[in-house]
């Protein structure tokens, strides 16, 4: 006789925020957005010759030097130019010293991780039934009520605002029905003054 096992349950991991779908598709936005002026400056400029060598354009030292109505680039962006691919050759040795350095802290975060793991799970389990769950379902109750919901309050919406329309009508119109006509008195009253 054979003993039927539960099926194990594959507990899902979570991803990491910075890989949600909405970080993926707004990066994939903007590589499209990136590549359309690409796409139209080739669309617009006739194809050269690829086997010929790049030719460099020296920066003219003198503005006797520059063509006709050529203007020279600022000296900032000069020296911007000349600055950046040695920034970027101090970023890169510096974050490879920096990923030297941080290897130990990574091992022991590991183990750390590794330790703190069961407990990990049981706040993960907490937050699943206490939290998420009760609102899934309530999420799943408010989309199968909101209809009706939004029909029943549109339906009491109405219908006040009808009844009180009515309210006021009828509170007009026996206002204007019982409304007393004046009494002669006041002419009796000067006939008998008058006498």
């Amino acid at each position: 006789m054979s003993s039927q096992h539960p099926p194990r349950r594959v507990q899902k991991k979570p991803r990491a925020p910075f890989l949600s779908e909405g970080v993926i598709l707004s990066c994939l936005l903007l590589i499209a957005a990136a590549t359309v002026p690409l796409v139209f400056r080739s669309a617009t400029h006739q194809p050269t010759d690829t086997t010929a060598a790049p030719s460099v354009t020296p920066i003219p030292s003198s503005s006797s030097e520059l063509a006709p109505g050529a203007s020279r680039p600022a000296p900032i962006i000069q020296v911007l130019l000349a600055i950046t691919p040695i920034a970027a050759a101090i970023a890169r040795i510096l974050l490879y010293a920096l990923a030297i350095l941080a290897a130990p802290f990574a091992a022991a975060f590991r183990g750390l991780l590794a330790i703190f793991h069961p407990f990990v799970l049981v706040i993960n389990a907490t937050f699943y039934v206490f939290v998420q769950l009760p609102w899934q379902f309530a999420a799943a109750v408010g989309r199968i009520i909101y209809p009706i919901y939004t029909f029943a309050m549109v339906a009491l919406l109405l219908g006040a605002t009808g009844g009180l329309l009515a309210l006021g009508v009828g509170r007009l119109s026996t206002l204007a029905a019982s409304k007393p006509k004046p009494k002669p008195q006041d002419i009796q009253g000067r006939r008998k003054k008058l006498a």
